[in-house]
């Protein structure tokens, strides 16, 4: 809609008109108060928009020229601001909700695969993937005590977190009847290279110190967290034992090219 009454006139300062030896020229007036179009002019240009937006199908940025009363059309070209994303919503699209307020991420593992930005393929196939892995532990042997992928982790501007409380810090004497101090500190060691102290053990009894786990599922969260570890340092010497034969047999195959 086009309002022509009440409205704050733009101000004239400058004219810009085309000088008979080329070019343009620049004016200065005094017409200050006086609109730059005439209400006319303004609500057939309202028009000519409104026909230009249903042409193209979507709304446009034109330029215009008026000569004798006649509206010229320079240019129209799609708003390409118009429909674009915040920086809020593209830096949290990818955003997990969180199960509580007081949660304990970290990236020092996943952020050393994976330091850039997962498209949408990887996020899809390794968040499936994570969300899976955390069913089949989470059956029988108790230890998770949700399917949920947040469990484990959450992603963030399309990078993967991991949950420390409700997934890595999840072995315990609460949960799994082992030390938790001596798991914290494990757990730490492999994911940081050190121990982070005892600031979060507080966070670990608050958040288990009410869990009940009967003593056969305690037993079978421990037999499938070693299994699991056992499972991950063989994968781990096998893809380390291919690694090194590709890697022989392209130097051999370069070096007879040469």
């Amino acid at each position: 809609m086009i309002k022509t009454e009440n409205d704050t006139p733009p101000m004239i300062a400058i004219i810009l008109l085309i000088a008979e030896s080329g070019g343009v020229q620049e004016i200065e007036t005094d017409a200050k108060g006086e609109c730059s179009l005439a209400d006319e002019s303004a609500l057939e240009l309202g028009n000519i928009g409104i026909q230009v937006e249903k042409s193209f199908s979507d709304a446009r940025d034109i330029e215009f020229a008026l000569k004798d009363g006649q509206i010229y059309l320079l240019q129209a070209r799609p708003i390409t601001s118009l429909n674009m994303e915040s920086e809020y919503e593209l830096m949290h699209e990818q955003d997990s909700p969180l199960l509580i307020d007081d949660e304990l991420y970290t990236n020092a593992n996943t952020g050393e695969m994976m330091p850039q930005a997962m498209t949408p393929l990887t996020l899809d196939a390794f968040v499936t993937n994570l969300a899976g892995m955390g069913q089949i532990m989470r059956w029988p042997s108790g230890i998770s005590q949700d399917t949920y992928m947040d469990v484990f982790g959450s992603t963030f501007c399309k990078h993967v977190f991991l949950n420390m409380y409700s997934g890595m810090y999840y072995a315990n004497e609460y949960t799994m009847g082992s030390d938790t101090k001596g798991m914290k500190n494990t757990i730490d060691i492999l994911l940081f290279g050190g121990c982070t102290g005892d600031e979060y053990l507080e966070g670990i009894h608050k958040r288990y110190r009410t869990t009940y786990v009967p003593w056969y599922r305690k037993f079978l969260g421990v037999l499938c967290l070693y299994t699991a570890w056992y499972s991950h340092i063989q994968a781990t010497n096998a893809s380390n034992i291919a690694s090194h034969i590709v890697t022989q047999v392209v130097k051999k195959k370069y070096s007879e090219s040469c």
